[in-house]
């Protein structure tokens, strides 16, 4: 039996729970369901040999219903191998990151005079040099900025900045750009 609790600070929380009976030594039966949205969960799986094959069915209050079928194959014998096999795995992706290394080399001066070609703002560069010098090593978080935030960035119109706010009033949070 596993229950699980998430809770997002921006949404309701979500209770997941299963089951699953093993009805013969290899022969298994498995349920589930998850809250809000409600969705139920019903399986079985079969262990010949090395072999293992499952098929599941989900239902969704929205979505209906969804099926999943897998067949897998345990190549590893022991304990020991499967072991190694998942420090090889861990140490040949250590280095993978989700994002690229920051640019060493900005040129600001550059970057300054692309978003701001008409000097119209009564602007000090050197304290927008350092606000954008900033940004860059400390990234503004969109879900957390207010409008004192973004008027601060001197690059977007009173416009823009209500239409991010409102869009992530009425949507949520964003997940990316």
């Amino acid at each position: 039996m596993n229950i699980d609790l998430n809770k997002d600070v921006d949404y309701e929380p979500i209770l997941k729970a299963g089951i699953e009976y093993l009805v013969s030594g290899k022969l298994y039966l498995r349920t589930g369901m998850n809250t809000n949205p409600f969705k139920g969960f019903f399986g079985v799986g079969i262990l010949p040999g090395r072999f293992k094959i499952d098929y599941a069915i989900g239902t969704h209050q929205f979505l209906g219903n969804s099926h999943q079928a897998s067949v897998s194959f345990n190549y590893l014998k022991n304990m020991k191998s499967r072991i190694w096999l998942i420090i090889i795995i861990c140490l040949l992706f250590y280095q993978l990151k989700a994002q690229n290394e920051k640019m060493e080399n900005l040129e600001f001066d550059r970057i300054i005079e692309n978003l701001l070609p008409l000097q119209e703002l009564d602007l000090d560069y050197n304290d927008f040099y350092d606000r954008l010098f900033t940004l860059y090593t400390n990234p503004l978080d969109l879900n957390r900025a207010d409008r004192h935030d973004f008027q601060s960035l001197y690059v977007l119109t009173e416009q823009q900045i209500s239409g991010i706010i409102s869009y992530r009033d009425n949507y949520g949070n964003f997940f990316s750009i």
